[in-house]
């Protein structure tokens, strides 16, 4: 299907070879930092970021427990290896820029990392950057939280080992 140009860009960028993961595994997801841009900081873009990737994994996984608030990587780490889980996703906001598109010019945009820990052999399995940028097209522009559905809906039907 081809894309018109008020449809935003997406951009998913693996860092090395996917690894597949078994569906019905346990996961815990950190809570990702808040978002910012050159000009502002978004209190609220954690929770939001947070509500889409779970939306976008849960069914995949057999338990997929979210953090409830923001804390050191290490921190969350460690709590995901005390409760036996078998993976731990980091997701980090590097950009999210939610602007009124209309009187600015500016797009809408996030730029999220996700990691993913194999909690069982200690190591870094997946890493994976998205970048999204809405359209400046009135009417068709998209919010940050908005932009992250579409690739993190593409990413969790690449990221598991289909059934047979």
């Amino acid at each position: 299907m081809q894309k018109t140009v008020a449809a935003p860009i997406n951009d998913v960028h693996y860092v090395d070879k996917l690894v597949k993961l078994p569906k019905n595994a346990t996961a815990y997801l950190a809570y990702p930092n808040n978002g910012y841009d050159d000009l502002h900081s978004y209190p609220q873009s954690g929770k939001k970021a947070i509500n889409v990737i779970n939306q976008s994994f849960k069914s995949y996984f057999r338990e997929l427990h979210c953090a409830k608030d923001f804390r050191s990587a290490q921190f969350e780490y460690l709590a995901a290896r005390e409760k036996n889980y078998d993976y731990f996703i980091l997701p980090r906001i590097t950009k999210w820029t939610d602007s009124y598109t209309l009187f600015t010019g500016i797009a809408d945009e996030v730029v999220m990392n996700l990691k993913i820990y194999d909690l069982k052999t200690n190591t870094l399995i997946n890493e994976i950057r998205i970048n999204s940028q809405s359209s400046k097209v009135p009417g068709f522009e998209k919010s940050p939280s908005e932009l992250l559905q579409e690739p993190l809906s593409a990413i969790a039907s690449h990221l598991f080992i289909d059934e047979m």
